[in-house]
């Protein structure tokens, strides 16, 4: 799921409906971190937070989980720079991404399935895109990012990151160029 004001509040039907573990980046404070752990466990949700986790523990994790067939819930918007980025086409702009959550799929040949969560008013309402099992790394992130740019453009009052740094930056180049 991309970030977004809802996803935190439909965490709690989603955990009810299929039990759920959310991978989520702790604050850089630990006061931030209480406050997001508490609003979590008040919601009765387990999440396991990955701020300067080894990647490895965090990734044997989540093959658990998955094989108990559990939900693993993650947020996959972000930017990322690094060498290990998958090129994906957004905003008809490619963008680099993370595909650890992708190759946890791929690697378990487990459905992986993009959700948004448009807010309107007091309603908050889950889109779930098409299950996706692939082998392809690229197919695999691309499936996420184009499903998260058709609701975006539906309903981008609701995607957190118009207010992101970088997006905003980014978005900004987007303008420029077309």
């Amino acid at each position: 799921m991309p970030h977004n004001a809802g996803s935190a509040f439909a965490g709690l039907k989603i955990n009810m409906t299929w039990p759920t573990l959310i991978i989520s980046k702790n604050s850089a404070t630990i006061e931030r971190t209480k406050i997001q752990l508490a609003f979590f466990e008040r919601m009765n949700i387990k999440v396991l937070m990955v701020r300067g986790g080894n990647p490895f523990e965090l990734s044997r994790t989540m093959f658990t989980v998955l094989k108990k067939k559990k939900v693993v819930a993650t947020t996959l918007d972000k930017i990322d720079n690094s060498d290990g980025r998958v090129e994906a086409e957004i905003f008809n702009h490619k963008v680099g991404f993370s595909p650890w959550a992708a190759k946890i799929a791929i690697k378990l040949k487990v459905p992986q399935v993009p959700v948004y969560f448009m807010s309107q008013g007091k309603i908050i309402k889950a889109v779930f895109g098409e299950p996706l099992v692939t082998d392809d790394i690229g197919q695999a992130v691309q499936h996420y990012v184009s499903f998260f740019e058709k609701c975006i453009y539906e309903d981008p009052a609701s995607w957190s990151f118009l207010a992101d740094k970088e997006w905003r930056r980014r978005l900004r180049e987007f303008s420029k160029v077309e």
